[in-house]
């Protein structure tokens, strides 16, 4: 995958506002910016892109800060075709889930056609299937990041074999080897049940012989419980149908006896009604004889409530005419009241605009002093500003000598080690393994003393140099932070002071302008209140209502004494009720006296059939108890029979079950020792397959083939990052003192010094075997996916790197420029920019990160 062209929007510390990253031009690239500014947010991005995965836990983290959706659009080459992926991704809201959206497009005569699958997954498969890679192998083969490019190097030969395993993905196996493990386990555990099964199940048919004599027994109980059964059925049935006849005489009896209380009730009832319809006939005769009273009484009752009802009409009239003229009082008071407060209000605003306004010519003259104050408050700033500027740059220098001093100190120590080597004796040139003689050997010494003597000048000269520059920089600081502190805070409160003066002025001129029409109005309201020039039409409505209330002519105290009247006369309303009732009833009365006095005879001779009836019954059910204790004690045999029948047939059953449980478990005997058989076969295949998929068998023999490969393409990169004075060798097993081989994966250095391993290495030549084996561990890796590596990315891989180092290291990738097709470093050290053909900065702004190439 090579990528063409990157758009980013709302992408974690990026914007709307960031044009397209475009790579065309770009073959060996410096990414370079402040830690923080998004760096390496940029390939977050095209991997987010390719495969929707990143560092951040979820999709909803990439979203900008404050914002609802994002999306990343990326352009790339596979395979000499181009193609264009768009991913979007918008945040869930509570209406609705968070969403994605995910488009693959082709490049077809200068334009792109959609390609995209049915679904998101669909889509993701042929994006993969495009690459031949998935996220995990990419950043493990094009991605070297921050602190990882020597993670297999600086391991122990032991731990390197498990850090290649993991590079080939040799995981797998162990799953595999886990699996073939855990399912032999399986098919021991099973094969121990089924043998405890088979066993018990032989005990169990052992007792065949003794369940086939207990059934003939248990079946000639049966058939004697049953003839006794039989006679007790007679018995029993004779005595339940004497019994049923005579509770059939007692039920008679029970009836009769209700009968006859519910013939006593109802006789009790119709003399009850004799008695009150004959009090009724009293009364209603009284009532009668005093007629001429009580119909003298109503006409005069009737007439007081003709005249009561002309008077409350009235009264309710004036009652509506005074709530409406206190409504009317309560308005003409509030508005007064209104008109009262407006004035007050008017006057004290007269009176705050006037103050206001008089403050003017003072406030003029403190706003010129406070902009003048700020003139000079600016002109100091400059002079600090520009001392800050000379310390800074006292800085950076003192920076530079003390790298420069570090990186002098630790080449004098390499150079005195290598002169320690070459004092040894015995020292080979590294590319034909020939002994470089007495001569070469004086040369090289002297070359690598001379060296070391410039080098220690240098480093007095860089020392003398800091010391000044420290007392020179302390000195300044002082200076600076007094200053400052001082302008900082005076500029704050000048500025304060010069906005309160500003805004108190502004508001003194409004006032000016807003007083003559608070005075106008001053004197409008006074007018209103003198003519009382408010509520007008409450006014005349009140005079109006007044009028009517007059003409109404309504007398209270003749209201009271025909109130008065009607309450002695009320009582002749209820006694023309009366009268009027009895005059109705009482001819209805004494017919229906006549009736109940019959009904009383005829429930008389009822009543005594009813009690010759009892006594009879009594006589013929005297003898029940006798029979009902006689039927019970026989249905108490029959049940004991019952009882004893069924406990003998369960036995039965239960001794027919168990054989048929034995013949069953006959069968399963037999099934179980075939399936033994079968699992014994099966947990003999999966301990085999186990020990083929250990370390011991197939990834030891995937490792012993991969490390060749390895060892071809470092040596093929390490000879052009060092000009063929360094090359490698990878070895899996090393002699013990004792004699014995063993597994190891050692790394053999050679150079102009001889062999040595990895570990007596530093610095820039560390580096270049780190970046070598890295490479070559990520082209197998590509390799074995069935892709290529055309991209190499580096991420702060100088960090542990003096500027020596540093120079060596970027003239170390360059070697391998023509290897890739895109190599982008990435780094913070300002240094480093100039050292590359093209630059893309990235800088962080208030709207967010920019990129910028040059």
């Amino acid at each position: 995958m090579i990528p063409v062209k990157l758009s980013l929007k709302n992408f974690m510390c990026y914007r709307d506002n960031v044009p397209p990253l475009s790579f065309d031009s770009i073959h060996v690239a410096c990414l370079c910016g402040d830690n923080g500014n998004g760096k390496s947010a940029i390939f977050d991005a095209m991997t987010w892109a390719l495969w929707g995965k990143s560092r951040a836990k979820s999709d909803d983290d990439l979203i900008h800060l404050g914002q609802s959706e994002m999306e990343v659009e990326l352009e790339f080459v596979a395979g000499e075709q181009q193609y264009r992926v768009l991913r979007k991704r918008a945040k869930p809201t509570p209406s609705r889930p968070g969403q994605t959206v995910l488009e693959l497009q082709i490049s077809s005569n200068g334009d792109f056609i959609s390609i995209t699958g049915n679904t998101l997954t669909e889509t993701q498969q042929r994006i993969i299937g495009l690459l031949r890679l998935d996220y995990q192998t990419f950043i493990n083969s094009a991605f070297l990041l921050q602190g990882h490019a020597d993670e297999f190097s600086i391991k122990r030969p032991g731990e390197r074999k498990e850090i290649l395993a993991n590079i080939l993905d040799l995981s797998r196996y162990d799953e595999l080897e886990k699996r073939s493990k855990n399912l032999a386990g399986d098919r021991r555990s099973e094969a121990e049940r089924l043998e405890s099964a088979i066993a018990e199940i032989r005990l169990q048919l052992a007792h065949k012989g003794e369940y086939e004599d207990e059934i003939e027994n248990v079946q000639h109980d049966i058939s004697q419980v049953e003839k006794r059964k039989k006679a007790t059925e007679a018995i029993t049935s004779t005595l339940r149908q004497q019994k049923e006849s005579l509770e059939l005489r007692k039920e008679q009896l029970s009836n009769t006896e209700v009968h006859l209380s519910q013939t006593k009730q109802e006789l009790e009832r119709w003399q009850e009604k004799v008695r009150e319809h004959k009090a009724k006939i009293a009364d209603y005769e009284q009532v009668l004889a005093g007629e001429a009273t009580i119909r003298k009484g109503y006409s005069e009752l009737t007439e007081m409530k003709e005249l009561n009802d002309e008077s409350n009409q009235k009264l309710s009239q004036l009652l509506g005419l005074r709530e409406h003229v206190n409504n009317l009082e309560k308005v003409i008071e509030q508005a007064a009241k209104a008109l009262t407060i407006e004035h007050e209000l008017t006057q004290a605003r007269v009176a705050e605009r006037e103050a206001k306004f008089n403050r003017i010519p003072q406030l003029e003259e403190a706003l010129v002093q406070a902009r003048n104050r700020l003139i000079e408050l600016t002109k100091l700033e400059e002079s600090v500003a520009e001392r800050r500027r000379q310390a800074q740059q006292i800085t950076s220098r003192l920076s530079y000598l003390e790298s420069t001093s570090a990186q002098l100190e630790r080449e004098i120590t390499d150079l005195k080690e290598k002169l320690r080597l070459l004092a040894q004796g015995n020292v080979r040139c590294p590319l034909c393994e020939t002994e470089l003689g007495v001569d070469g050997r004086q040369r090289i010494e002297t070359k690598l003393t001379s060296e070391a003597e410039d080098k220690t000048k240098g480093l007095q000269s860089s020392n003398e140099e800091i010391s000044k520059r420290r007392l020179e920089l302390w000195a300044l600081e002082n200076e600076l932070t007094q200053k400052e502190s001082v302008v900082s805070k005076e500029q704050v409160s000048q500025q304060s002071q010069l906005s309160i003066i500003e805004k108190e002025l502004a508001e003194a001129r409004q006032a000016g302008k807003e007083l003559v029409q608070e005075r106008d109005k001053l004197e409008e309201l006074e007018q209103c209140l003198l003519r009382k020039d408010y509520a007008i039409y409450e006014q005349q409505t009140l005079w109006q209502l007044q009028k009517e209330e007059e003409k109404l002519g309504y007398d209270k105290e003749r209201h009271e004494h025909l109130k008065q009247q009607l309450v002695k006369l009320q009582k002749y309303e209820s006694l023309k009720q009366e009268l009027d009732e009895a005059g109705k009833a009482i001819d209805k009365e004494k017919t229906t006296l006549a009736e109940s006095e019959e009904a009383v005879s005829n429930l008389s001779v009822v009543m005594e059939a009813d009690l010759k009836k009892r006594d009879d019954l009594r006589t013929e059910i005297a003898v029940l108890p006798d029979v009902a204790d006689k039927l019970a004690k026989a249905e108490e045999d029959y049940q004991t029979l019952l009882k004893h029948e069924r406990q003998v047939r369960d036995k039965l059953a239960a001794l027919q079950e168990r054989l048929r449980h034995l013949a069953e478990l006959d069968v399963s005997k037999q099934e179980k020792k075939k399936l033994l058989h079968r699992i014994l076969e099966e947990e003999g295949v999966y301990k085999e397959l186990a020990e083929a998929f250990s370390k011991k068998g197939v990834q030891a023999l995937l490792i012993e083939r991969a490390l060749p490969e390895i060892e071809i393409e470092a040596n093929r990169l390490l000879s052009r990052m060092t000009d063929n004075r360094m090359s490698l060798t990878l070895e899996s097993q090393r002699e013990t003192k004792k004699g014995d081989t063993i597994e190891t994966l050692d790394i053999k250095i050679a150079d102009e010094l001889g062999t040595r391993n990895y570990e007596m290495y530093s610095g820039g030549e560390a580096f270049r075997i780190d970046l070598a084996l890295r490479i070559a561990l990520s082209r197998l890796l590509v390799r074995r996916a069935g892709a290529s590596l055309p991209i190499l990315i580096i991420d702060e891989g100088f960090g542990t790197q003096d500027s020596s180092g540093r120079e060596r290291l970027v003239e170390a990738i360059n070697s391998i420029q023509n290897d890739f097709e895109k190599i982008i470093v990435i780094t913070h050290l300002e240094e480093l920019k100039d050292r590359f053909p093209v630059l893309i900065n990235v800088t962080r702004t208030a709207s967010g990160s920019v990129i910028s190439v040059s």
